[in-house]
């Protein structure tokens, strides 16, 4: 008995995987961007979601907000064995959301002792610059480094140090 597998008429040539896959990509950018796959994935890997504990997001209204491709978008640790009976070991999380529906800027923020959940406060802006200047001044005095030199952050004694983190899509 002949299975249906045997009745299939294989393609004998070779295929150029190389070839094949330039094709692809010319087709994808000639279609429609909300189509592109390439520019889908772009878009994914931009997208930095916002803190699970920051409000109203059950509803996708808070995105992060972004300056070029970089987003407002940090979390630092402190750890000091010498500092009381438990010692100091907390973090600090801290993003610019813009809220859709309202219209607003909000500065989220979150700190505690890590491993746990901790505290947070989100406090609205009218305006992005506002938002901005305020995540820009408190990390300034958390850290001891200006945002703008974040990439050649140094280390400063008694200060928060900034984790380098992927992009969480």
């Amino acid at each position: 008995m002949k299975g249906i597998i045997g009745e299939i008429n294989w393609i004998e040539e070779e295929i150029d995987v190389e070839e094949d896959a330039a094709k692809f990509i010319e087709e994808c950018k000639k279609a429609d961007p909300a189509q592109n796959p390439i520019e889908i994935e772009k878009k994914k890997k931009r997208n930095v979601l916002p803190d699970t504990y920051a409000t109203n997001n059950s509803t996708n209204t808070l995105e992060v907000l972004y300056e070029g491709e970089v987003p407002y978008d940090l979390l630092m640790t402190k750890v000091d064995l010498k500092t009381g009976f438990y010692s100091e070991f907390v973090f600090y999380k801290m993003q610019v959301l813009y809220e859709k529906n309202r219209d607003v800027y909000v500065l989220f923020n979150r700190w505690g002792r890590i491993g746990t959940e901790g505290q947070y406060q989100q406090t609205p802006f009218s305006t992005k610059e506002e938002a901005v200047k305020e995540f820009l001044k408190i990390f300034s005095q958390k850290s001891g480094n200006d945002w703008e030199n974040k990439d050649n952050f140094k280390k400063v004694p008694k200060k928060y140090q900034l984790i380098k983190t992927q992009q969480r899509i």
